[in-house]
């Protein structure tokens, strides 16, 4: 069996064509980070977004002794040591890939932390007790003999040791159809049923604390990602021997095969930047729900820059700004019943909707502050009533300190100043706000955004999923087509750090602050309060019924919230 493993992932190429890959991406060998390998060295399905994730599983810290087993050519070794500056060794029983592996991390300066051996998973070379955590990503379906596999784990394990897991299993819908990446015939493939496999790990000592199954997930990651444009970083780089000829490439576990996580307990230069404007931008969604009502507009920035802007109304300014990954469209539902009460403006933020994207520009909260403060200061807006939902009101919040002689009161609507919001909606956006933070992968993710990628994510800021307009969307995908808008995507999604570490600065609001949260909004109660302690005077309501997005889901609640803060009536 050994000889079989080693003879179906050996190809004698591994290391010459890793190196022409990344030639041919442009990475110099002289100055390689661990994020340039991302690409090419996670050998399972769905890659590093299932490699981070596990890895947050195993509860790894700087002082954890961790053993990748099964590590392939180093790509989970090197994550793990990249990230907590622990000792990690790798094992694996294809010589080529050992090798291959202490190239790669001595490219990347981690071969001080990484012990690289060639060994066979189901006798490995260890004393009892050597290791705090155990990592095994897609290594069970070539091991016939399980029950030796996870009993050698446990046996080098600590007590109170922790076994991380991500497999794939066999599925109920019939006869698996080779050749697989795996194996060429069925003799070769030793897959089990989840039910068996949960059998034999707890059989080995084991006490399950989480158990899940991700096909539907994973099925629809890999779909996405294999309709992404060829990167001359990806496995194929080095694994063409895998892949049949003639046969596509398998997108990860179907209807016939199953996959789950699991773990168990044991000085400052001038800078040219190239802007990417709208040409004649397009006016005709903001214009048709308006009602040809307002006008859209740019204001020219003082970096030569532009920012669209709706405007419309009679009465005292109104600045409304948006949410994470959408634009000013965002209060189609909630402009027209105000602009006989309020002049509205409505922004799109640097680089999104159609607010001209600056190639190399930074979108983190700096940035959106000082475009927000130079927008109002520019019109010279006074007594204004500055709005915002989500990241929108974070930047809200943060410009009105800096704002005291333009800014009347500030509303404040599920401000978005706590970690992994998103990613609290719903799996796929657990899974795309996760992986389009990671470093050298995260690109790649923000490009895979399509219109059902996209309904998904936003779908998990509603309590009624419905309430998202499915005209919004495409108008949301027609804006993302722009050249270079993954890359503001990406910088936007990764502006958390920046609002959380703002936060702070909530206490020099001087403005009156109405803050306004959803029922259902992604925050959790004590949040909520840390950011209430923090305005202090702050005027508190909650909208029922409603998720994160409640200027779509419920225009009518952010209308009243809005007039009554103009003192048309108390808020109660």
């Amino acid at each position: 069996m050994n000889d079989t493993i080693q003879n179906r992932y050996s190809t004698g190429l591994s290391r010459t064509n890793i190196e022409q890959a990344l030639i041919a991406a442009g990475k110099g060998l002289d100055h390689l980070a661990p994020a340039d390998l991302a690409l090419l060295e996670d050998f399972h399905t769905m890659g590093r977004f299932a490699t981070s994730q596990l890895v947050d599983l195993a509860q790894i810290t700087s002082e954890s002794e961790v053993l990748d087993a099964g590590s392939g050519v180093g790509g989970t070794a090197r994550y793990v040591a990249d990230r907590y500056g622990c000792p990690v060794t790798a094992v694996d029983l294809t010589d080529e890939y050992c090798q291959t592996n202490r190239w790669l991390n001595q490219l990347v300066g981690l071969d001080e932390l990484i012990s690289v051996r060639q060994a066979d998973v189901t006798e490995l070379p260890f004393a009892d007790g050597t290791f705090d955590v155990a990592i095994s990503q897609h290594v069970q379906m070539n091991v016939a003999d399980k029950a030796r596999l996870y009993s050698e784990t446990r046996r080098v394990l600590k007590d109170g040791g922790r076994l991380a897991m991500w497999d794939i299993t066999i599925g109920d819908h019939g006869d698996l159809d080779y050749p697989l990446p795996w194996a060429d015939h069925p003799a070769r493939s030793h897959l089990a049923t989840p039910h068996q496999l949960r059998a034999v790990v707890e059989s080995a000592g084991f006490a399950v604390e989480q158990w899940n199954d991700l096909t539907d997930q994973a099925t629809a990651l890999m779909q996405a990602m294999l309709a992404q444009p060829a990167n001359p970083l990806g496995l194929h780089a080095f694994r063409h021997r895998l892949q049949p000829e003639g046969r596509k490439p398998d997108p990860g576990p179907g209807r016939r095969t199953r996959s789950g996580y699991s773990g168990g307990r044991t000085g400052s230069k001038w800078r040219l930047n190239i802007m990417q404007s709208n040409g004649i931008p397009d006016q005709r969604y903001t214009i048709a729900w308006s009602g040809g009502r307002g006008e859209v507009k740019f204001l020219r920035r003082s970096d030569g820059s532009r920012l669209r802007y709706l405007t419309t109304g009679t009465g005292p300014p109104l600045v409304l700004l948006h949410t994470v990954r959408t634009q000013l469209d965002y209060f189609q539902r909630v402009v027209p019943a105000l602009r006989d009460e309020f002049t509205v403006y409505a922004l799109d933020l640097p680089g999104m909707g159609w607010s001209d994207i600056v190639a190399g520009a930074r979108h983190g909260e700096p940035e959106l502050r000082s475009a927000v403060v130079e927008f109002i200061k520019t019109l010279d807006l006074r007594g204004v009533t500055l709005a915002g939902e989500s990241m929108g009101a974070a930047i809200a919040l943060l410009s009105s300190i800096e704002l005291p002689y333009n800014v009347r009161n500030v509303i404040a609507f599920n401000p978005y100043d706590y970690p992994s919001g998103l990613e609290r909606g719903n799996w796929i956006a657990r899974l795309i706000g996760t992986g389009v933070r990671l470093p050298g992968f995260g690109p790649v993710v923000a490009r895979m955004e399509n219109r059902i990628v996209l309904r998904g994510v936003l779908r998990g800021g509603f309590a009624d999923r419905h309430a998202l307009p499915e005209d919004f969307l495409g108008e949301l995908r027609r804006s993302g087509r722009r050249p270079g808008y993954p890359t503001v995507n990406r910088a936007i999604m990764r502006i958390l750090s920046d609002l959380i570490g703002a936060r702070s600065r909530y206490a020099r609001v001087t403005a009156p602050v109405t803050l306004v949260y959803s029922e259902h909004d992604w925050s959790r109660v004590a949040e909520r309060e840390q950011v209430a302690r923090l305005l202090a005077n702050a005027e508190t309501v909650t909208v029922p019924g409603a998720g994160h997005f409640s200027a779509l889901e419920r225009p009518t609640e952010m209308v009243r919230i809005i007039r009554q803060s103009a003192g048309i009536t108390a808020v109660t």
